[in-house]
């Protein structure tokens, strides 16, 4: 899931924490200042910040 918008530390413990009991994880990109968070893996949260890029970048053509 990809953030975009500020959201509180509850709302991702209770809604976004799918994978493990005791942490959540999450891989940002600073440029674009978004969130990519809940996989199993960061190389999944990669992808998908990866791919939502280039979304941004076809919608602004």
């Amino acid at each position: 899931m990809i953030i975009k918008e500020p959201i509180s530390l509850n709302d991702i413990w209770t809604d976004h924490n799918h994978y493990y009991d005791d942490m959540v994880k999450f891989c940002l990109d600073r440029k674009r200042r978004v969130v990519a968070i809940d996989a199993d893996m960061h190389s999944d949260l990669e992808n998908e910040l990866y791919d939502d890029d280039l979304v941004s970048v076809r919608d602004v053509s």
